[in-house]
């Protein structure tokens, strides 16, 4: 249940109440139901992809296709996310093996910009043709460690100073919007 102070919070960043108590109408106040309507001023419109990342045993990456938009606040996005907007997707998770930290269906914001250093925290990774969200933990002599936070999963490492064609980073988890 959404309690009034974060109603308030996300009305304050131009989401529509109705929507966010209900789901109908436009998310956004002063958006209509038509195409072409231009944003908000204000706040970032974040591609939403029809991929799902597994929190389990593994999703199979058919399409990549946009499924929608994920309306933020800009001025919250920079001060808090810090990323630049273009180069980040919503991707919802599925499955159980990121439990407590993300649950099914959870939309995760994932930064797809390649990072010079890779740095501990919750990643998209590809494993042979299989998308997973994991926590990855930068481990001495350029080995990763890659956990689930669910402990009915086990981890598994990669040593990252061989080739892993299997293996890929393809983007940092940086932002979820969930309520505790």
């Amino acid at each position: 249940e959404v309690t009034r102070a974060t109603a308030e919070k996300f009305a304050d960043q131009g989401v529509n109440l109705n929507w966010l108590l209900t789901g109908e109408g436009p998310m956004l106040r002063g958006q209509g139901d038509g195409p072409g309507m231009e944003p908000q001023e204000g706040v970032l419109e974040l591609t939403q992809l029809a991929v799902k990342v597994s929190a389990g045993d593994g999703a199979l990456v058919l399409v990549e296709e946009e499924v929608g938009k994920f309306a933020i606040g800009e001025t919250y996005f920079r001060k808090v996310v810090g990323v630049d907007p273009r180069q980040v997707v919503m991707v919802a998770v599925e499955g159980d093996s990121m439990l407590p930290t993300l649950s099914p269906n959870d939309l995760v914001m994932v930064s797809m910009i390649k990072p010079q250093k890779v740095v501990d925290g919750l990643w998209v990774v590809r494993l042979g043709a299989t998308t997973l969200v994991k926590r990855v933990q930068v481990m001495p002599k350029n080995v990763l460690r890659v956990v689930s936070d669910n402990p009915a999963y086990q981890e598994f490492k990669m040593d990252m100073n061989e080739e892993q064609p299997d293996f890929e980073l393809v983007g940092r988890v940086v932002w979820a919007p969930r309520l505790f």
